[in-house]
């Protein structure tokens, strides 16, 4: 596999993500069916048709990254269990619940390299699936969907002592993150003041550790800049996407040298570092 290989890949998965996402159905996937496969290869046959990629390129990539999620193992986690949305609205900031709709496609966790391939990680759902969002305006700012939880995990597992993160979206890292005995605290930075009163409001009430909880409205870089209370890890977690955080996660770690003594994790940052 080649560099032009990953960037050919990369471009299709942008489209499809970014465009075509609802583009198969579970019609068209229980017509494929009919032919004897399982599921799980009516619906790669499907992405292969629409994608117009050839057998090898498609076979060497589609079969290790696209994974067919299990609706019932997301509502297993605690966050999903414990925690119960209103349809709520303060400002230009909502709290509501999004979908995916059956077979739409959507990235599951961050990038995993294989040798030379540089392989996004895409998942699908049988079923419809809900998950809770908060909205800025339009504009979807943080969901707890599958990418949310595996993509947290890595840091999750880390976690310990004094933890700080930045950007407070539904809480679900403080959440995960207060809930460890290892954890003795969570400074959470989020400069939003109405976000961190719907959270406060509706969402922290719920939380079973909350008095681990302390809520700073701030901007993170200047929290970081300002002699502060010490901490142990930190959380790195202020971006949308790619799109907006290469800037922010190259500044942000030039806070590592001003903090040694704090062991410092990003979220999505295999991703990042691909793109760099």
């Amino acid at each position: 596999m080649s560099h032009q290989d990953n960037e050919q890949i990369l471009h299709i998965l942008s489209l499809l993500l970014n465009r075509y996402e609802r583009l198969i159905t579970k019609e068209q996937v229980d017509l494929v069916r009919e032919s004897g496969v399982s599921e799980e290869r009516a619906f790669l046959l499907l992405l292969k048709e629409y994608c117009g990629l050839d057998s090898a390129l498609f076979d060497a990539y589609f079969p290790k990254m696209v994974k067919r999620e299990r609706a019932e193992e997301y509502r297993a986690d605690a966050y999903y269990r414990t925690v119960h949305f209103p349809e709520a609205t303060q400002g230009k900031w909502r709290f509501g619940k999004g979908e995916y709709a059956p077979y739409e496609v959507f990235v599951r966790d961050d990038f995993q390299r294989e040798g030379e391939q540089v392989l996004p990680q895409i998942g699908y759902f049988s079923e419809t699936f809900s998950y809770p969002a908060v909205w800025q305006g339009e504009r979807l700012w943080m969901s707890v969907t599958p990418n949310e939880i595996n993509t947290a995990k890595p840091s999750l597992q880390r976690a310990h002592g004094r933890v700080l993160t930045s950007g407070l979206g539904l809480g679900y890292y403080a959440f995960m993150a207060s809930n460890k005995e290892t954890v003795s605290s969570v400074t959470v930075v989020e400069r939003e003041k109405d976000v961190i009163s719907l959270f406060s409001r509706f969402l922290l009430p719920q939380f079973p550790h909350k008095e681990k909880i302390k809520l700073v409205e701030a901007d993170c870089f200047d929290y970081l800049d300002c002699p502060n209370e010490p901490f142990d890890f930190v959380f790195g977690d202020l971006w949308h996407d790619v799109g907006d955080g290469l800037d922010l996660y190259l500044r942000m770690k030039e806070y590592e040298k001003k903090y040694p003594q704090a062991e410092f994790t990003y979220w999505i940052e295999k991703t990042m570092k691909e793109y760099l």
